[in-house]
This record gives structure tokens, sequence and C-alpha cells, in this order.
């Protein structure tokens, strides 16, 4: 007995040691491997998958049901954007969340582009034999999503797209979001490369305020941002190029969907979304309180919002607002 309660406290101890040398080190890497540590205690083992030309896709994988594939935004990872909605989720669905392409542990040799992240997704499905899934995307991911809907219309059985305005963004909504921004390119934007430029980004996609030290955000930097600069630029710059490409062939594919969007989203407004519904012919779920990281700002709501859009009837002239009355709305 004496034994085990030593062996115990050795444990303890050197688990604290390590938090405050990750905490003395990096707040945002102690943040990191807490959520890995209790993703893994779901059943979330971070994983790799080989891709065909060269390059990785990493994922996470638990829980059992119906394959909800979780597709993350710019930037990050996909356990710092969906971390909250795995761990509500993996009972009821069997839940798969890679790092896009660029991102997180999966790289690629060749150019970032979005046919890339839908490559490596099909091989990522064909490799697990996942089958049929469901799919959600935010932000860029839910371009991801639309493409790979696309792609395997038969596979895919419902597609979530959140605070995604997919085909049915212009060039014109592109130079209101940087006149929005005060920036010369969305680059400016979306690829910060000083704590000052990152506050502006937070300030640009949260609803909720965020008071964060020069010292925190350098480190959010540090962590997320710096060695991905290159492949997010890639993203960014191919989505621009090939937007007309791109726009005219998801305009041909309308999958069974439904649209979640934030009230307070500034990066994409409102507007965008109806624009969207009306377009799938699917119904909407609009979020108070919330700005464009719906994930972040509401994790709860978003968690709420999420079941709501895979089970419910795909009406389109159904309108849910969810927030201190959840309520209908009527056509």
């Amino acid at each position: 007995m004496t034994s085990l309660a030593h062996r115990v406290r050795l444990i303890l101890t050197l688990l604290a040691a390590l938090s405050l040398g990750l905490a003395a080190c990096s707040p945002v890497a102690l943040h990191a491997w807490w959520s890995e540590s209790r993703d893994r205690a779901q059943g979330f083992a971070p994983a790799r998958l080989s891709l065909a030309h060269g390059g990785q896709l990493a994922y996470r994988e638990a829980g059992h049901g119906p394959t909800l594939l979780l597709i993350h935004g710019f930037g990050g990872n996909g356990l710092l954007h969906w971390r909250h909605t795995m761990s509500e989720l993996v009972e009821q669905y069997h839940v798969v969340t890679p790092d896009l392409l660029g991102f997180g542990d999966s790289h690629a040799p060749g150019p970032l582009t979005l046919d890339a992240q839908v490559d490596a997704l099909i091989a990522l499905i064909e490799a697990r034999r996942l089958g049929e899934v469901r799919v959600a995307g935010i932000s860029y991911g839910g371009f991801v999503a639309l493409e790979l809907a696309r792609r395997l219309p038969l596979s895919v059985r419902r597609v979530v797209l959140i605070n995604s305005p997919g085909p049915i963004y212009q060039a014109a909504d592109l130079r209101a979001l940087e006149r929005r921004a005060q920036v010369r390119s969305v680059d400016e934007l979306f690829v910060p490369r000083t704590p000052a430029e990152l506050r502006r980004l937070i300030g640009m996609t949260r609803t909720q305020p965020v008071d964060a030290s020069d010292w925190l955000l350098d480190d959010m930097l540090a962590r997320y941002y710096r060695g991905h600069e290159t492949g997010m630029l890639e993203l960014l710059h191919d989505l621009q190029a090939s937007q007309t490409r791109y726009s005219q062939r998801l305009l041909d594919a309308r999958p069974a969907s439904a649209v979640v969007w934030s009230e307070g989203d500034a990066v994409f407004p409102p507007p965008l979304g109806r624009l969207l519904a009306e377009h799938l012919q699917a119904p909407m779920i609009l979020v108070e309180n919330a700005g464009h990281s719906l994930l972040a700002d509401q994790p709860a709501m978003a968690v709420q919002a999420l079941r709501l859009a895979l089970s419910m009837p795909l009406d389109p002239s159904r309108t849910v607002r969810l927030g201190p009355t959840d309520a209908p709305m009527g056509p």
C-alpha cells in the first residue's frame, strides 16, 4: 500500500512538474497539452495517414455511430477549432477531425490548393473505410466541405456549412472585407505576423472580448502561425486566383445541406448566409451573440446548432434562431 501511494505521489509530482515547465515555457503549449490529454481520454489518439504523393494528413478519430467529419477553418488545427464539439458529440457520432494540409501536423510537398485538401480527405475516407459521412465545415473548411460533397455525392449524406459563403462569395465581398478590416489585402488579415496583427484578427472574428498581452499573442503566433505562413498564403492565393473556377463548379453542386451562421459575423456578414441558404435550398440556423469564430465565442450553442443541423428536416423555408429564446422563425 505504501509503495502504491509512493508511486501515485511520484506520478502526480512528475505531472505537476511537466505542467509547470510547459507553463513557464508556453501557456499556449500547456493549453494544447491539456486539450490533447483530455481528448486522448475520450479515445481521440492522434494518427497519421501517409499520402500517395508525399506528405501526411494528421487526424483524430473516436466514437461510434454515423461518421461525422469536422473540417476546421483557417489557422490553428482541427483540435483547436473543434475540441469542445468533439467531446460533446463523440457519444453520438463516429467523429473524425483532420488537420487540413498546411495546418497542425499535416503537410504535402506540392502546392497547397482547395483540390489538394479534398484529395487528402478522400484518401482518408478511403483508407479508413468511412463509407457514408456527414461533413461540417467552418469558414475555409466550408469551401472544402462543399467541394468534397461535389466530388463524392454518393458518400456525403449531409453538409453543414458554418459561417462559410462558398460559391456565392464574390470579388466585391472580398474588397468589402478588406475595407472593414482596414487592410490592403486579406493576406494581412488572415496571416498575422505580429501581436498587433493577431489582435486585429481576433477583434474581427470574436464578439466576446479577449484581453491578451503581446507576450501571450506572440506565443500563439509561435505555435499556430510561424512556419506555416508560406502554406497559408498559398491557400489564400489559390482561393482568390481560382475563385471563378471554384464558384462555377460549386454552383452546380447542391448537396443536402443546412446553413449555420453567427449573427455577429464581421468576416462573412449574415446576408451572405441567407443568400447561400437560398441557393442551396437549405434551412438556416442563426446564432445570437457570436462572431465569425462561433466555436470559440459560443461553444455550447455551436454544439446545439450542429446537432440540430445534422438532424433537422431540410426544409428551405425554416429558420431557427439560437439564443436566449431558441425560437423558430417563420418562412
